[in-house]
This record gives structure tokens, sequence and C-alpha cells, in this order.
């Protein structure tokens, strides 16, 4: 019987453009879990402070912005109504009415740099991406993004400003 080697050809995992910038992580589950392979998409934030572009407290921020964003309800709903039927107003939790005010709060705060820090930080948009769309020069993105970021550790009492 022939032995099983451990190398795996990861060029055969995920799209090229994920690979070519880093986004995916292969993680080998042990031997209890079949000794397979599974990627995980890794957050930008995450990708950025790896590469020492932003700062640990940067870091904290962005995703303190992101928790607030997805506890306040603000993502995309993931269900469908078959029916039509529309239902009465939304009743939220003060959880959700807590995130919302700190989510608000720090987006105002961020001024003109809100769609930066949302589209990294919210929704894992890339920094080449924001510069495509942005039709930014490449390297612009990150510089922008860590002048976001910084403002967001000031807001949230991580830096003094």
């Amino acid at each position: 019987m022939a032995k099983r080697s451990n190398v795996v050809n990861l060029t055969d995992f995920g799209t090229v453009e994920s690979r070519k910038h880093g986004q995916i992580v292969y993680e080998e589950r042990g031997a209890s879990e079949g000794m397979s392979l599974r990627a995980r998409k890794v957050p930008p934030l995450e990708t950025l402070f790896n590469r020492h572009i932003i700062s640990a407290t940067e870091r904290l921020a962005g995703e303190r912005l992101a928790v607030s964003w997805f506890d306040a309800g603000y993502e995309k709903p993931t269900t469908v109504n078959l029916f039509g039927v529309r239902g009465g107003g939304r009743d939220y939790t003060p959880r959700q009415l807590s995130a919302r005010r700190d989510f608000d709060s720090a987006m105002r705060d961020l001024g003109p740099l809100v769609d930066v820090a949302y589209e990294i930080c919210c929704l894992e948009s890339t920094v080449r991406n924001l510069e495509e769309n942005m039709r930014w020069r490449k390297g612009t993105g990150s510089i922008v993004l860590k002048i976001a970021l910084k403002r967001l550790s000031v807001h949230y009492g991580y830096e003094k400003p």
C-alpha cells in the first residue's frame, strides 16, 4: 500500500486573486477529523497587521467597528421573505441599539474617511479592490486606511489625539 503524502498543491484551492494576495489560509485538520484541508478567508485587517502596515491598536479599532456593525444588525439579511408579507416595525434589542449608537458615533467621527473604513473593516474588501473602486493609485488605499484607523483608535480611546 502506498504511503499517503502530506504534500498538497495549494494552487488547487481558492481563486487566483485570493492566493495572489494572501487572502486564504489553509488549515490542516487533525487525524480525528479525517486529515483534510479547510480554506479560511483572512480578514484584510489581519493581513495588513501581519505585514506591519497597521499597528495593533489600529487593528483593534477596525475590528471593534466591524463588531459594532455586525451586532447592530446592519449586515445584509440572509433569509428571504417568500410570501411577501410585511412585518411590523423591527424591535431592536438593547445590545443592538447600543451597537448602533457605537457604530454611528464612530462613523460620524471618521468624516470623509467613512467609505474606506466601512469597505475594509465591515465588508472585508481588500485594499486592492478599494483602490480599484475609488480609482486611486496603487498604495494610496493603505495610507488612507491607516489615517482612518488612526482616527478610529483615537475615537475608541486606544490612542491619544
